[in-house]
Formats: C-alpha cells, structure tokens, sequence
C-alpha cells in the first residue's frame, strides 16, 4: 500500500487513537505515533479502559457477578466462550497478530464474540418451558 508510513497514514492513525479518546495516554506512554505500537495500544494493553484486551477482562468480570460463579470456574457455555478470549489475547502478541495479518486478526476476534454473543443468549435470554407448566396445561 503506498501510504504505509506516509505522513497521511500517520494522521489516519492518530484519528483512530482520537475516536478511542486515546491519544493523549498513548503519546504518554509511547511517544510519537507508530502503526504497531497504536494497534497495541488499542488491543492488547490490559489497563487501557478502551483496549480489547481490558474490555474483556471486565466483561469476564461482569458475567461471574451475573450467573453468580467464582471467577476462576466456568459453569456455563457463555463462561466458557468469554473466558477463552482473555487467555487467548495473554498468550499472544503484536508481532503475531500482525504476522498472521490485522485484518484477520479482526474477522477471527469478531467470529469468536459472535459465538460468545449466541452462549449469553442461550444461556441466560432464551425462553425456555418451565417444568410442571407445560404438563398442566396439557391436563386442562
């Protein structure tokens, strides 16, 4: 891509960390504006409150308080969903994510929030038959 490394990807970098009111803490902690380190930044920092991987931690969080579970089990299939992709972003880094390319990164990431979306609905929206209502309409 020719504007890789222009001026004009740098400015478009800076609109990212801008709509994610992240610039000032990324200038804080980075300095000047460097593709990876945005991408970073933005996915893996676990104390960033609008990075991926900190956005998933306290969603883990939030989902235990819900169903009621001790942090460290998985009593649920959407427990089990969440909980993987905490994990999965502790044990890999940029250099991978950008090895296997950014834009797959994403499409696999958003694949497995779609599947984690379908075990909190299953889990806890879904209508289901309450026992002994169903046998007592059927006797009426």
């Amino acid at each position: 891509m020719p504007e890789v490394g222009t001026p004009f990807d740098i400015i478009q970098w800076s609109a990212l960390l801008k709509s994610a009111s992240a610039l000032e803490m990324y200038c804080k902690q980075h300095g000047p504006i460097a593709p990876n380190l945005v991408a970073e930044f933005l996915i893996l920092n676990p104390n960033f409150p609008r990075a991926i991987r900190y956005c998933l931690i306290k969603a883990e969080d939030s989902l235990h308080a819900i169903a009621g579970s001790e942090s460290d089990r998985h009593n649920n299939l959407a427990e089990k969903r969440l909980g993987r992709l905490p994990s999965e972003m502790d044990s890999i880094d940029m250099a991978e994510i950008l090895l296997s390319g950014l834009h797959e990164f994403f499409d696999g990431f958003q694949f497995k929030l779609n599947r984690t979306d379908d075990a909190i609905y299953e889990t806890f929206f879904a209508l289901r038959p309450v026992e002994g209502v169903m046998a007592r309409e059927g006797s009426q």
